[in-house]
């Protein structure tokens, strides 16, 4: 299966908002995400660790940054919803996954990635 990467603004804004960890964040990330919407995709049920780990992670996002963070849980098809959610997004929409190393390789060899 051919993947389409899309990951572009997605990582290029994580990048910029997560730069305030050890940094103050440049004004020029903060003028390119002002006003921007990610939205972080939870391929399981709320409650859980990943969505615990992307509700906590969206508040230091828009702290650092002048974005909307939305979490939106996508449980279903052992996470294949989230991520086709995520592999699907237009080329400028700030889509991430949450998701473990082993499922992204995996599923794939599987034939359902």
């Amino acid at each position: 299966m051919a993947f389409r990467l899309t990951f572009g603004p997605a990582l290029a804004a994580l990048f910029c908002a997560a730069g305030a960890a050890t940094a103050e964040p440049s004004a020029a990330c903060i003028e390119m995400l002002a006003g921007e919407r990610m939205t972080i995709a939870v391929p399981n049920s709320p409650g859980g660790g990943y969505d615990t780990y992307a509700r906590s992670l969206a508040p230091a996002i828009e702290a650092n940054s002048e974005m909307t963070v939305r979490v939106t849980n996508m449980p279903g098809a052992g996470g294949l919803a989230a991520r086709g959610y995520v592999m699907n997004a237009e080329p400028d929409d700030l889509a991430v996954l949450i998701e473990n190393t082993a499922d992204l390789v995996t599923s794939p060899m599987d034939g359902l990635g």
